[in-house]
């Protein structure tokens, strides 16, 4: 594509990859990290870093920065310490307060809106779609500090983040 293809012709800067992924897609991120050079750096919204989920006792060790945006539920409770391997100086842990699973989705601002039983709900809207601003913007300054070498002033500076 990036040779190519006509709109991405050389947009793409393949030496610095960053990965995404939600739930099982976070615990694939983590993965990726490890099997994929050209990756340098993941994020995690809500997901496990055990291959296996909550039975496999051994967590993807990541060695690469990475982000773990999580609810509550998720990051509560001795399974957190165990879970969470990341490097010392750029592992950054997030938890969203009243958030659940699919809040790193677009399922609560799409549910709001059209709904069979119900008419649209304005506050529900707006509650998904600030949980959805806030996660893109932590995830677009910590991917732009490590792949583009900006500043994340939410992530080093206002906001209180739990670092390995």
């Amino acid at each position: 594509m990036n040779s190519h293809d006509h709109f991405w012709h050389s947009h793409l800067d393949l030496s610095k990859v960053g990965i995404v992924g939600h739930s099982m897609g976070g615990t694939t991120a983590a993965l990726a990290t490890q099997e994929e050079s050209r990756i340098l750096a993941g994020v995690n919204l809500d997901g496990s870093t055990y291959p296996g989920m909550n039975a496999d006792v051994r967590p993807v060790p990541v060695h690469k920065p990475f982000l773990f945006l999580a609810t509550e539920e998720h990051a509560s409770g001795e399974s957190r310490a165990r879970e969470y391997v990341g490097s010392e100086s750029n592992t950054y842990y997030a938890v969203m307060k009243g958030a659940d699973h699919m809040s790193f989705t677009d399922v609560g601002l799409v549910s709001s809106r059209f709904t069979r039983d119900s008419k649209p709900d304005d506050s529900t809207f707006e509650r998904a779609l600030l949980r959805i601003e806030l996660t893109r913007s932590l995830i677009q300054e910590f991917l732009g500090k490590y792949l583009k070498g900006v500043i994340a002033p939410d992530l080093d500076l206002t906001v209180q983040i739990d670092k390995k």
